[in-house]
């Protein structure tokens, strides 16, 4: 994971110039990208391991488990990198992150057992439907959670494709 993020923060200190948003600051930026660098590849490990005939040995085992926990840990540190990225200050940073940790205890222990015990029961294309409206509704919630009042709108997104982010000139 070292040598990715430091690849990865080489390159974003090159690239905050012409790509980074205007908004966010370059330390944000640079551990942003170096982070979203040092996330494995899980199914590609996944698939060398057993195209490699290690599935079910120990090392083919340590690997993957060094692999899930290094991800997890990566992704839990995006998170709030991006909190940190898109708020305005320490109030909103904290409320985001705590709004973050109620949906992951909501989703832990109200909504798994709730498809663990009703799963079984529902079955032919009403499951496939419960799933969609639920994802849904949890990315409304994430959504929600993770929107700061100052944050801009989409049109003002930087867009490397046709540098139309405003303030920049094409």
């Amino acid at each position: 994971m070292v040598m990715p993020f430091a690849l990865g923060a080489a390159a974003a200190m090159t690239l905050h110039g012409p790509f980074g948003p205007q908004r966010t600051g370059r330390t944000a930026f640079v551990l942003y990208v170096a982070t979203a660098f040092s996330i494995t590849a899980f199914p590609v490990l996944a698939r060398i391991i057993k195209d490699r005939g290690l599935s079910g040995t120990r090392v083919g085992n340590l690997a993957m488990a060094c692999a899930a926990i290094g991800d997890v840990t990566a992704w839990c540190v995006l998170v709030l990198l991006v909190a940190m990225a898109g708020t305005g200050g320490t109030p909103e940073f904290v409320t985001v992150v705590a709004l973050t940790r109620a949906f992951g205890a909501v989703m832990a222990f109200i909504t798994r057992p709730l498809l663990a015990t009703y799963a079984g029961r529902v079955s032919g294309p009403v499951l496939p439907a419960l799933i969609s409206t639920g994802v849904l509704l949890a990315s409304v919630a994430t959504r929600s959670a993770s929107t700061p009042s100052s944050e801009p709108s989409p049109s003002a997104w930087p867009c490397p494709a046709t540098d139309s982010a405003p303030g920049r000139k094409a």
